[in-house]
């Protein structure tokens, strides 16, 4: 049985998410547009789907996520969007992180109070370390040891977060539509067609709705700063 199961996972490839953002629209006609859109992704989620929205009243702004579920950890309790205790936060996301236990244990020290996680899924560590970083994205995300793409939607600061791994192992695609909503999906044919422009999300880097300069790299590895300034010396390479 455990066999078959893994001969069936391989047939896809990972979860598929996607998220309508900032949109002016009618809750009800987001709703319409994402359950139109997520037949593009639905092929990426044989264990189930999943669809949840949330309006920001200061700014008056209608979003809505959406995940199909390819289910690896956390099986049978790992269904998306997940959400903070208070549902202020909401999530979905596809990859796989895997240092998410010593994260846990290192988030439940350094804040002295144990995280209230709700399932076995690593995923969930992506709200714990969100509510414990969050004036710190970038030192949050280059503690994830994984490959991940994720869109998380905090209700109480009204803002959304993109982000994806720093190899772009997940694929992530966003782009805009003629009424300014930010679509986002794991599939570039979920955009094609209703969105004005679109591109792909670029790996490393994370999006933040309230930061002056949105699009940020996150990752930023010494090595990137090392610049060789000599001519390489062959002979000493050659004896190597």
């Amino acid at each position: 049985m455990l066999l078959q199961t893994i001969i069936i996972k391989t047939q896809y490839t990972m979860c598929g998410i996607l998220a309508l953002l900032n949109s002016a629209r009618s809750a009800d006609e987001l709703r319409v547009l994402a359950l139109k859109r997520r037949v593009f992704i639905r092929h990426r989620g044989p264990d189930g789907s999943g669809i949840y929205p949330m309006h920001f009243h200061k700014a008056d702004k209608q979003h809505i996520l959406v995940h199909e579920r390819l289910s690896m950890v956390g099986v049978e309790s790992g269904k998306q969007p997940l959400h903070n205790p208070s549902k202020t936060l909401s999530l979905v996301a596809n990859g796989e992180i895997y240092n998410a236990e010593e994260l846990k244990d290192e988030i439940d020290r350094d804040s002295g109070t144990p995280y209230p996680y709700e399932m076995d899924s690593d995923c969930e560590i992506f709200l714990a370390a969100y509510e414990h970083h969050q004036n710190e994205l970038k030192v949050m995300l280059n503690r994830f040891n994984g490959i991940f793409s994720f869109v998380v939607i905090d209700e109480e600061r009204e803002r959304f977060i993109i982000a994806r791994d720093n190899v772009g192992a997940t694929s992530l695609y966003y782009g805009k539509l003629s009424d300014g909503t930010i679509m986002v999906a794991s599939e570039l044919k979920a955009l094609d067609g209703v969105c004005e422009s679109y591109e792909e999300f670029p790996a490393g880097f994370v999006y933040c709705s309230s930061w002056e300069k949105p699009l940020q790299r996150w990752y930023e590895p010494k090595w990137r700063e090392i610049i060789p300034r000599n001519s390489p010396d062959l002979e000493k390479i050659r004896s190597i």
